[in-house]
């Protein structure tokens, strides 16, 4: 069966979350911030590791009394640190080239420096004041599914470090993520036989949702090509909404109650431009036929639930039009030239 790797690394991942909570907990208990002295919290990372603390930005903001800033390691020269800042620096892999220009260059600077990679000795947790280390290995040619959610998880068990307390919501979030699969794996493969033609996929979404928005367009991307494109909510009728058409599909994520009547109304209006809609909240006031659920949870954990329904996306796109997400023999045949640019720049 076609891409049944990255199938499999899907439906795992509620054991991978299991794993991983575990692990930090119990390896890294000993770890304390000097909270009282931390001005400036700076997450760099690029790739997923770049949009993962953007997906989290509402846990963020609710437990960290302290200015946020996140970068690519390209944006870390533009800035001086000092002894407030504390700067976490994400490379799944703890070997992205970039980011290593990037410590060497904060290393001239008096911070503390924290990593979240994979479980291995690698140069970016290397020298660091603090480290966690993730215990699940992927297959880092697959669209990354359980590489990205292990990520996110890490950064909220960074959050529980940070403020000092257990965050018992975690110890639900495996569970919470098994019950999403089983919900959203039939309706997910629905809406994507119908639509797995389309020219472009948009997704539009507003505040920690747009972070998912930009996931899910990087995971379609990944599987070798297919046209994607993110954008904010409020900014797509400003021109973006011209580039659509009936050929093309849109989801639009919404984690907050708050701008459900707003989503409610843009799924409808679109529809004058683009027939395929949909609306991933866990509201269930939508209105809008297309609704792709996402079970009850707190809009503060609802990014680790919108993950599971676009990482299906991604499987059921690539499953129709038998695109091998590992060979990544999508829209651009010829990967391994786009491999090759790939690993000059990244790796």
């Amino acid at each position: 069966m076609i891409n049944e790797i990255f199938e499999d690394e899907i439906l795992n991942q509620p054991d991978d979350m299991k794993t991983t909570i575990d692990f930090i907990r119990s390896r890294y208990e000993s770890i304390e911030f000097k909270r009282d002295k931390i001005n400036r919290l700076i997450f760099v990372g690029s790739g997923d590791s770049y949009i993962a603390p953007h997906s989290l930005l509402l846990l963020i903001y609710k437990y960290i009394n302290a200015h946020i800033l996140i970068l690519t390691p390209s944006d870390v020269y533009n800035y001086n640190y000092d002894e407030n800042d504390l700067i976490v620096l994400i490379s799944f892999s703890g070997e992205s080239k970039q980011l290593l220009r990037a410590k060497t260059f904060i290393n001239n600077f008096n911070c503390e420096v924290f990593s979240i990679t994979y479980n291995s000795n690698n140069p970016i947790s290397s020298g660091c004041n603090y480290k966690y280390k993730i215990p699940i290995k992927s297959n880092r040619l697959t669209p990354h599914a359980t590489d990205y959610m292990n990520t996110l998880l890490a950064i909220a068990l960074f959050i529980e470090k940070y403020v000092g307390r257990k965050l018992t919501v975690l110890d639900d979030l495996p569970i919470k993520v098994r019950e999403q699969i089983q919900l959203s794996y039939p309706s997910v493969k629905k809406a994507c036989n119908e639509i797995y033609k389309s020219r472009n996929y948009f997704f539009i979404g507003s505040g920690q949702s747009y972070g998912s928005c930009k996931y899910a367009s990087a995971k379609l991307w990944e599987t070798g090509g297919i046209q994607s494109i993110d954008c904010r909510l409020d900014e797509f009728p400003h021109g973006m909404h011209l580039m659509a058409n009936n050929e093309d599909s849109i989801f639009i994520i919404s984690s907050n109650k708050e701008v459900n009547n707003t989503v409610d109304e843009v799924a409808i209006v679109l529809q004058n431009i683009v027939k395929n809609v949909y609306v991933i909240t866990n509201s269930l006031d939508i209105k809008h036929s297309n609704h792709l659920l996402i079970n009850k949870i707190s809009e503060y954990w609802h990014p680790f639930l919108e993950t599971i329904i676009l990482q299906l996306i991604c499987l059921f796109i690539s499953n129709n039009n038998k695109y091998d997400v590992i060979k990544k023999n999508g829209i651009n045949a010829n990967f391994e030239k786009y491999n090759k640019v790939h690993n000059l720049l990244v790796r």
